[in-house]
């Protein structure tokens, strides 16, 4: 058993990574080669301009509506703000520029898996990473993209694995924080303050898509956003 960073220990992360080797797993979080991986430049692009359009039609939605949207419990009562994207345009690239490094991680795991690692997804999961492949490797509209990254964003956010059923500690999103924030190949993890900013851009990006859905959604109900 190797030594065990206090955060992997807190949260019992380190049972997902144990035996795996982490030079091999840190390097699937790294940022994309343009010159090896150019078709992760387009994905990049797509991205940006996915979640700047819905920046832009966030207004669209009722108040109630995005009140509801930020807030992560209503059992326990609505956010008193509404659900907004950020006030300049460089904050929304920077979060969208994160969700794909997160989007790539998934699509490396899911085209590579790693010895020792089980990254589980949802069969939801997989079909709609092999659709953004088959968009990633061809010449598609600007519509079939942003349907495509929407599809693998939503299905992330609402569908789970049977392993993540039964251990929370598989969730896709917290395994990519970990290989992200690994500071070395001997499990040393950077300091908490790095990774709260980061859960915090794709806690936004989530939120947007789940906004975007509501607006595609409305469409049958008379563009009444609420039902």
């Amino acid at each position: 058993m190797r030594h065990v960073d206090r955060v992997l220990k807190v949260t019992q992360m380190y049972k997902c990574i144990q035996d795996v080797d982490l030079k091999l797993f840190r390097a699937t979080a790294e940022a994309f080669d343009p010159s090896l991986e150019d078709g992760y430049s387009a994905l990049q692009d797509h991205m940006r301009e996915y979640y700047l359009e819905i920046a832009d039609r966030l207004l669209d939605l009722q108040i109630l509506t995005l009140r509801h949207i930020a807030t992560s419990n209503p059992g326990q009562g609505l956010k008193p703000h509404p659900f907004s994207h950020p006030q300049e345009r460089d904050t929304i690239i920077r979060y969208s520029d994160f969700m794909t490094r997160f989007v790539i991680f998934l699509l490396r795991h899911h085209q590579q898996p790693l010895p020792d690692l089980q990254v589980e997804f949802h069969p939801m999961h997989r079909e709609s990473l092999d659709a953004l492949v088959d968009v990633i490797g061809g010449s598609h509209s600007r519509s079939r993209w942003m349907s495509t990254i929407h599809r693998v964003i939503l299905f992330i956010l609402t569908c789970r694995s049977d392993g993540f059923l039964k251990a929370e500690w598989k969730d896709l999103f917290s395994i990519f924080l970990i290989a992200y924030h690994l500071r070395d190949d001997h499990g040393n993890m950077h300091a908490t303050a790095r990774i709260t900013p980061n859960i915090s851009k794709v806690q936004w990006c989530f939120r947007a898509t789940a906004a975007q859905e509501t607006l595609y959604r409305s469409v049958h109900h008379n563009n009444n956003d609420v039902k």
